[in-house]
């Protein structure tokens, strides 16, 4: 029998290691819709704004430009309608990255599943964590979403999660977890192994 597709929440619960439990979960923050939002506004007003300059433009006695008054109408319209058709398609693909990328803060490491066709996973143990940068722009501030950088101690390993929401809140759970749980997830790591 076929799975149905999991949530978020249930796909983090599946990514835990045996004794290892979740502190702070977050998803791409919603205002990741504005932009596919933004795209589908445009191409409405083009083909509301070609109507009205069609009305505005036809005149009966002049019928060749009304001809090409048409032919210009249904041009801009058909770019209002891929446009639309465009910020749709981006709009869901927003909807179904949110709905399957999973960052997470546990009692052991920080955890991030990424990707719709593709899925990778990248996991830094607490006690491995060197550097926590977060990086926010005007317009993230604004949107309460930001860039979190996690810089490992080994060169190689490196988490960037992208679209955060409240990433100061999660930097701060990140750094709670190490004072707490940092020099235990250690020791759980040596006993796992050896």
């Amino acid at each position: 029998m076929a799975k149905a597709a999991s949530t978020g929440k249930e796909r983090s619960m599946e990514l835990l290691l045996p004794r290892e439990r979740p502190l702070h979960l977050s998803k791409i923050h919603a205002s990741a819709f504005g932009l596919p939002f933004i795209v589908m506004g445009a191409g409405v007003f083009l083909i509301t704004v070609n109507v009205k300059m069609l009305v505005l433009r036809v005149v009966p006695w002049q019928h060749f430009q009304k001809v090409e008054s048409i032919l210009n109408v249904m041009q801009n319209s058909i770019y209002g309608y891929f446009l639309i058709a465009f910020g749709l398609i981006a709009a869901i693909h927003v909807h179904f990255t949110r709905k399957q990328n999973v960052q997470m803060v546990t009692s052991k490491r920080v955890v991030q599943e990424d990707g719709l066709w593709t899925r990778e996973l990248h996991e830094i143990y607490l006690s491995q964590i060197k550097q926590i940068k977060v990086k926010q722009a005007l317009f993230d501030r604004l949107a309460h979403r930001g860039r979190i950088t996690i810089i490992a101690k080994v060169k190689e390993e490196t988490i960037v999660m992208n679209g955060v929401g409240e990433p100061k809140e999660f930097k701060q759970a990140i750094e709670h977890a190490i004072l707490k749980y940092g020099k235990t997830a250690v020791k759980q790591k040596t006993k796992e192994i050896g």
